[in-house]
């Protein structure tokens, strides 16, 4: 099915990435979206302050 291949866009794909997304892109794209914001606030939490997960594993 189209729903297989994730990370790989269809090789039919001839228009620039601007253009309206088609099948379940958008919905892709969102997922991807969260993780990376929640991703990077959790690189930006263990920076400042060392989390209770890191306190426990550390001693």
């Amino acid at each position: 099915k189209n729903g297989t291949y994730i990370n790989a866009r269809p090789i039919n794909y001839r228009r620039p990435s601007f253009h309206p997304l088609r099948h379940g892109d958008h919905l892709f794209l969102g997922a991807s979206c969260r993780f990376h914001f929640q991703e990077i606030l959790a690189a930006t939490e263990m920076a400042d302050t060392p989390s209770e997960a890191d306190k426990t594993t550390m001693w």
